[in-house]
């Protein structure tokens, strides 16, 4: 089950008029355990938690196991958006994931999850110039002994269609 409310409003930075959105998201999902330890596995691993992965339906890559889960994502992305041609020039988003169960589906070698809450995954994403695009991402474990897990920043240089040079860092 996956949901969302779409806002948006007129606003104006620094004089010039913008488009805000703000976007709540709801994402439950549900798939029953199914015992899959007589299967080989050829190529799966598990995804790196980011954003996106919030709203995935399987926390494996690869076709050799399905993992059960009942869990609920949710997450909001507010963008500010130039009205005369679409441009997005700033994005936050925020998230985290809840599961209900434990997880019962492995891949032998790697880590599973121990904990019924992800890190909160927070975002900011924006056109500093013309060609220009700042990234960055954070996870950031609440629970216990809260900590910075992931950080990745990057800038992005775009001066015409088709070509792009970028540079980031990853903390890990």
């Amino acid at each position: 089950l996956d949901t969302g409310l779409y806002f948006e409003r007129d606003t104006t930075w620094f004089g010039t008029g913008y488009l805000q959105t703000l976007e709540p998201r709801l994402y439950y999902l549900y798939v029953p355990f199914r015992d899959q330890n007589d299967l080989p596995i050829f190529d799966t691993s598990n995804t790196d938690l980011n954003f996106a992965q919030l709203f995935q339906e399987n926390i494996f890559a690869g076709g050799d196991r399905i993992a059960n889960a009942n869990q609920l994502s949710y997450a909001v992305t507010s963008r500010l958006v130039r009205p005369s041609d679409g441009q997005e020039l700033l994005r936050a988003v925020a998230g985290q994931r809840y599961y209900f169960t434990d997880q019962k589906v492995f891949v032998p070698g790697q880590p599973s999850r121990s904990e019924s809450l992800t890190p909160v995954i927070l975002g900011l994403s924006g056109r500093v110039a013309p060609d220009w695009t700042v990234d960055l991402g954070v996870q950031y474990r609440l629970a216990e002994g809260a900590s910075l897990e992931r950080l990745v920043t990057g800038v992005r240089y775009s001066p015409a269609p088709a070509s792009v040079a970028s540079v980031s860092y990853r903390y890990t």
